[in-house]
């Protein structure tokens, strides 16, 4: 069995996290569930879900509780809040509000001063208009999310299409996302200006996670949030495809030209900045070599020939690893002048030919 090391990383770079921004917990009046707070974080790590919002209705409700319980996971915990507002048709039109975890404190205070008392949870709503509780919301430095428009007790279900007050609210510099419970609203041009996004609405733990949003970040944070709502187009995806894609997520070398270096690479875009000479055409050609892809032009093709020459020598090696669109990752392994081996992590040989194993990819 051959030892595997891994390729460390500094930084994994940005990468797309999956996020639930509206869940309810025992903290909101209208969920009746027995489970307790460290449950309750088992059932949103199960998900795989990184960045999750608390918003109860109408109250700050659990978040303390859901984050204290969340202290040693990898789990990003943000205090939030769903608001009933005083504007509707049948029903009264519901938005959510997100902050960051050091201003936890300005739920209530919002709240407040919108007219609702947390204490009255379930019995109360707003006093003030719809782009007013947005301002008070922004002012306190959280996010305004109008809720599930398009079902009962969103802004465009609730709404005549006509409506002044629907053309007042649905404005893309009041509010900082529409959150959408169908795919098909999507591909309506009213809201192609807007970060959309799909959440849960859980009010039961085993609802978590049943609708998602891919948010491109560095890190699960309340800022990589805010980046990715104003950058939607490149940030944001509602399907989970982009991470089922092969990648080579890390290159060692050993040679004439690069002696024992590692580097790490994220899935999304990487980018080899350098003057002339200092390698950026060598580690993209190396990792051709490892994976046995010679470009098919004569000319290139001996011009590559003589590079890896050159860059690995005799006694040279080059090792990458790979995460296959499952999910899992290898090394692939070439000495110079051999043909690449395959491993596990773990060690274990992989007895296939690098085309086979392409094929699998």
């Amino acid at each position: 069995m051959t030892e595997i090391s891994p390729i460390t990383r500094s930084t994994n770079g940005a990468t797309f996290v999956k996020t639930d921004l509206h869940v309810h917990t025992p903290g909101s009046y209208d969920v009746d569930e027995d489970i307790c707070p460290e449950e309750f974080v088992g059932a949103i790590i199960a998900k795989d879900i990184e960045l999750i919002a608390i918003t109860d209705h109408d109250c700050q409700g659990w978040y303390q509780e859901i984050r204290d319980a969340a202290t040693d996971t990898d789990l990003e915990v943000l205090p939030g809040v769903e608001i009933t507002t005083s504007q509707g048709a049948k029903r009264r039109v519901h938005m959510t509000a997100i902050f960051p975890p050091e201003n936890a404190n300005k739920v209530n205070y919002v709240l407040n001063n919108i007219g609702i008392d947390p204490v009255e949870a379930g019995n109360t709503q707003a006093s003030e208009s719809i782009w007013e509780i947005c301002n008070r919301i922004k002012d306190n430095d959280g996010l305004p999310i109008l809720a599930h428009i398009d079902k009962k007790a969103g802004a465009d279900f609730e709404f005549d299409r006509n409506n002044p007050i629907k053309e007042d609210i649905f404005d893309e510099q009041k509010v900082a996302a529409l959150e959408i419970t169908k795919r098909e609203t999507c591909d309506r041009d009213v809201f192609s200006e807007f970060a959309l996004i799909t959440s849960s609405d859980a009010h039961q733990s085993d609802q978590i996670g049943s609708r998602t949003t891919y948010m491109k970040m560095a890190e699960p944070s309340f800022e990589g949030l805010q980046m990715a709502l104003r950058d939607p187009e490149s940030r944001i995806s509602l399907d989970e495809s982009h991470s089922n894609q092969a990648a080579v997520t890390g290159i060692r070398c050993k040679g004439e030209f690069f002696e024992n270096k590692e580097l790490q690479l994220n899935k999304g875009l990487n980018c080899l900045i350098g003057g002339k000479g200092t390698g950026k055409s060598t580690v993209v050609e190396q990792i051709r070599y490892a994976l046995d892809i010679p470009p098919r032009v004569g000319r290139i093709k001996d011009e590559y020939e003589e590079l890896v020459e050159a860059t690995l020598g005799e006694d040279g090696m080059v090792e990458i690893h790979l995460s296959t669109n499952k999910g899992q990752t290898y090394s692939v392994r070439r000495e110079f002048g051999c043909e690449p081996v395959i491993h596990r992590l773990d060690g274990t040989q992989v007895p296939l030919s690098i085309e086979q194993f392409k094929g699998l990819c």
